[in-house]
């Protein structure tokens, strides 16, 4: 299967996921810091759904573009040149 095929299927997969179920992350963040001392919290966030939805959209694209690149008799093209024929 070409890379492009893979990669869009990926991110389409991933995209549909991250609309579907909430997919959480932490950061730490610091809130107060006297000389060697420091507090720091965790914080709780999701992944945005917009980029869940950007996610199947970049997919669309690159399923569309794998459909069309490389032009038929690319590599064939490519190959001779190489070669110097």
């Amino acid at each position: 299967m070409r890379p492009l095929i893979v990669i869009a299927i990926v991110l389409i997969m991933s995209g549909v996921f991250v609309i579907i179920q909430e997919v959480p992350y932490t950061s730490e963040r610091r809130v107060l810091k006297i000389g060697d001392m420091e507090a720091t919290v965790q914080e709780r966030h999701t992944i945005p759904p917009w980029l869940g939805i950007s996610a199947i959209v970049g997919g669309i694209v690159l399923l569309g573009a794998a459909r069309v690149w490389p032009p038929r008799g690319h590599h064939e093209f490519r190959h001779h040149q190489y070669l110097g024929r």
